[in-house]
């Protein structure tokens, strides 16, 4: 599978995160201490979009019920408030090449 071009590397800074298009898809990139990671932009829950979210600790948290993902790895870390949903992200592999934020979709 290919990689796309998604972000310029200096474009999100640390602990931030946010909605791009790569090849027409929605995804969401979190800037981790420098690092970046990509992911479905919307919860699993009841599609409440991820990207531009604070990242806090490696996490990013749905503003609609409270659900928490591990942005590293996709891994739900605290069940939707009040019905116990839980289901991780689906996750992406990114690289960085000459500045360039890389998405394999």
């Amino acid at each position: 599978m290919p990689f796309y071009d998604a972000i310029p590397e200096d474009w999100l800074e640390p602990g931030c995160s946010a909605t791009v298009s790569v090849d027409g898809m929605p995804v969401a990139i979190a800037n981790v201490d420098g690092s970046y990671f990509a992911f479905q932009s919307l919860c699993p829950h009841q599609g409440t979009t991820l990207g531009g979210r604070p990242v806090v600790d490696g996490h990013i948290e749905c503003s609609q019920h409270s659900s928490r993902y591990e942005v590293t790895t996709g891994r739900c870390v605290q069940a939707s408030i009040p019905d116990g949903f839980n289901q991780n992200l689906m996750t992406f592999p990114t690289r960085v090449i000459d500045g360039v934020v890389q998405v394999q979709i």
